[in-house]
């Protein structure tokens, strides 16, 4: 089996998955497996592991609205949160937006295209960001050791 750009952008999306728990990459995965086989032999073993567990979830929910134990619209708040985008306090769209906004960061300075020191309002800020980026992007911090 040869390598190719599906498979780095897989282990991309992974690494996203792990670092921060946010479900958008597994969808983002599966979608993108699923549009390169549509009978979904290609799924990769990290996001069929998120659907056993989120479908485990969901049907327990449905279980309990049938027994009458929450109601439709707690059964909805509790599906978005097996999904993995919202809960109080979290939305993972907003998260993404800020995981792809600081790998963004550590491409235009490694590129030369920004200086470090233009990334954020303050050092601390900057350096915080530009952690988290390549740590997405799968680099070691130089900063951090």
């Amino acid at each position: 089996m040869s390598y190719t750009d599906l498979d780095m952008w897989l282990e991309h999306l992974e690494r996203g998955w792990r670092e921060t728990q946010n479900s958008t990459y597994v969808w983002q995965a599966m979608a993108q497996s699923l549009h390169t086989d549509p009978a979904g032999g290609s799924l990769p073993a990290w996001c069929l592991e998120y659907l056993r567990e989120t479908a485990a979830e969901i049907a327990d929910t449905t279980i309990s609205v049938a027994r009458r134990e929450i109601s439709a619209d707690e059964a909805l708040a509790h599906t978005n949160e097996a999904l993995g985008l919202s809960r109080q306090g979290y939305n993972a769209y907003s998260n993404r937006i800020n995981d792809e906004r600081a790998i963004g960061a550590v491409l235009d300075v490694e590129c030369g295209r920004k200086r470090r020191e233009d990334v954020h309002a303050t050092a601390k800020g900057a350096q915080r960001i530009m952690r988290r980026g390549k740590r997405l992007y799968g680099m070691v911090d130089k900063t951090s050791g």
